[in-house]
């Protein structure tokens, strides 16, 4: 139980920052 929280914590962590960084990158695109 206490495994699948962690893991799930960090998958979400995970998707957050690759979202994160999709929108920075496409932020940073706009500006060049």
């Amino acid at each position: 139980e206490r495994y699948g929280e962690i893991a799930e914590y960090c998958l979400r962590d995970v998707f957050a920052t690759v979202k994160l960084f999709d929108i920075w990158k496409v932020r940073l695109a706009g500006i060049k």
